[in-house]
Order: C-alpha cells, then sequence, then structure tokens
C-alpha cells in the first residue's frame, strides 16, 4: 500500500498566474490574472473578456 504524499497541493488549491498579452499591439496591452487549477475553460473564457474590459460580442 502507498501512503498519500502530505502537503501535495491539489488542483483546486492550486493558484496559477497567467500573462495575457495582445500580439501586435503597440505599445503592449496585457493583464496578469490568477486563477485556481481547477478552473473550467468556459469560465476562465469569462475571465479573460473581464480581465480585458470584452463584452464577449466579436463574432466567430
Amino acid at each position: 500500500m502507498i501512503a498519500p504524499v502530505k502537503n501535495q497541493p491539489t488542483a483546486s488549491s492550486r493558484l496559477y498566474e497567467l500573462k495575457i498579452t495582445l500580439r501586435g499591439s503597440d505599445p503592449a496591452i496585457w493583464r496578469r490574472i490568477q486563477v485556481p487549477g481547477d478552473i473550467k475553460l468556459d469560465r476562465l473564457h469569462d475571465v479573460f473578456q473581464i480581465a480585458m474590459g470584452w463584452t464577449d460580442s466579436h463574432l466567430h
């Protein structure tokens, strides 16, 4: 039997710092955000929209 490693962070307790940079902007437009390790992709999309001041109105 293998004993669990103590003090090992779980995905839900990890915090990731992301730097979002728009390509081709001069001067550079960027934001640094922190998100939990277990964030879902649809929620991460919402975080990007808010951090950049966008309204999710672009047609893809």
